[in-house]
């Protein structure tokens, strides 16, 4: 005899199990599910079976699920990204997984399964922490971005793009809707 829905949801949640698979619930029921086992401590990542189902899902969980906790790899059309406005958000979105403490609720569709990512430890290996007042020279930043794929701009204007003038360094960063401001003082950053 198979468990109710109720009492299989409990068995997820205490760890009896590993996983659950749903079908036949709707886009609503969905999001607030996995909103339920958030609140449990546990990650649930939310499937798509195409586009037009991710953006209703992607809809729904906007009203159950903090912006804070969503990570959201969106539609992928073949096994790459093709386009440069993709990468940035997508990058984000490995990152938030690779670096954050606590549960997720991971939005994808079902073709992401097939793209190839890049290893957890890139995540770990290749990133720079700044903060107000320490000694960093904007060139060291400036040599390590375009190692990282950036270009050099006169002005910043989307993601992936980086731009040096004085003592002010623009960088747009994956995960920020506007470039990141750096001020510095010589090579002391006096401003983000």
């Amino acid at each position: 005899m198979s468990n109710t829905f109720p009492q299989a949801l409990g068995d997820v949640l205490n760890g009896a199990v590993d996983t659950m698979l749903i079908r036949k619930a709707g886009v609503g029921t969905r999001a607030a599910l996995a909103r339920h086992i958030l609140d449990s401590g546990v990650s649930a990542i939310v499937m798509a079976r195409d586009e037009a189902e991710y953006r209703n899902l992607k809809s729904a969980l906007s009203v159950f699920v903090p912006a804070e906790k969503l990570v959201d790899f969106g539609p992928l059309s073949g096994r790459r990204i093709r386009k440069k406005d993709q990468w940035p958000s997508r990058m984000a979105a490995l990152h938030a997984l690779a670096s954050t403490d606590g549960v997720r609720c991971v939005l994808m569709t079902a073709d992401n399964l097939r793209a190839q990512w890049p290893p957890n430890t890139i995540f770990q290996a290749n990133h720079i922490t700044l903060a107000k007042g320490e000694d960093m020279s904007p060139d060291i930043i400036l040599e390590q971005a375009s190692l990282w794929g950036y270009e050099r701009v006169s002005m910043v204007t989307g993601p992936g793009e980086m731009s040096m003038r004085g003592d002010i360094l623009d960088i747009f960063t994956p995960g920020f809707d506007l470039p990141v401001r750096l001020e510095f003082f010589g090579d002391t950053l006096e401003d983000m």
